[in-house]
């Protein structure tokens, strides 16, 4: 997995217990647009980067019609998304 830390626009959902599931997500790369979709959540854990507390999604997705595992990550206080590693 290549390290990316590019900021993204993601849609999730919240399930009855309040936890937090990516659905899809888009970002730019330069003057590209790319759109994927989350097929399944393999791992999801909390950790604090810097000082923040993150979640942290390990994934495996459809990027443009790949698919490939990438690891997203959920900022709690600045409420933003960012895609890590794909």
């Amino acid at each position: 997995m290549k390290l990316r830390a590019l900021p993204i626009d993601m849609i999730g959902w919240f399930d009855l217990r309040g936890e937090l599931n990516p659905v899809s997500f888009r970002f730019q790369l330069g003057d590209e647009s790319f759109k994927g979709k989350v097929l399944k959540v393999q791992n999801r854990f909390e950790e604090r980067f810097g000082g923040n507390r993150m979640d942290v999604f390990t994934c495996l997705v459809d990027l443009e019609g790949r698919q490939t595992l990438a690891e997203f990550r959920y900022e709690k206080e600045s409420h933003k998304w960012m895609l890590y590693k794909v």
